[in-house]
């Protein structure tokens, strides 16, 4: 029976989401990155910590605002959390992981799986 890794140290200065993302990533996924794949984790957890830090800074504040002619536009919050969650999603999928985040997704597994394969498969010939 195989042994699973200890999960490594998390990271100094993450807080609570970026914690639980550093965790989840290594007991869910079993992740046993390499330093450079540990890496582009240890960002992902610190943009998961910034999308908390701009969803609660945003609790409060309307979702409209007016911009400098005096038009209705969304709160730049809004559109800088929008680009934090594109970052998140950018960086997970460069380790592998799937874009949804469900471990027990098959097509989620697969998907990541083949592109895998497939990259593995194309840098051989090359």
């Amino acid at each position: 029976m195989a042994e699973t890794p200890p999960i490594p140290c998390v990271p100094r200065g993450l807080d609570k989401g970026g914690k639980a993302l550093w965790r989840s990533v290594h007991a869910v996924f079993g992740f046993t990155g390499e330093p450079h794949l540990l890496a582009i984790l240890e960002q992902a957890c610190r943009t998961r910590d910034e999308i908390d830090r701009l969803e609660a800074a945003m609790e409060r504040q309307p979702y409209t605002v007016l911009g400098s002619a005096k038009q209705v536009q969304v709160h730049p919050l809004v559109s800088e959390a929008r680009f934090q969650r594109k970052a998140l999603a950018e960086l997970l999928s460069r380790i592998g992981l799937p874009d949804n985040g469900d471990p027990d997704d098959p097509h989620a597994r697969h998907s990541a799986a083949g592109k895998k394969a497939a990259r593995a498969r194309w840098n051989r010939c090359y």
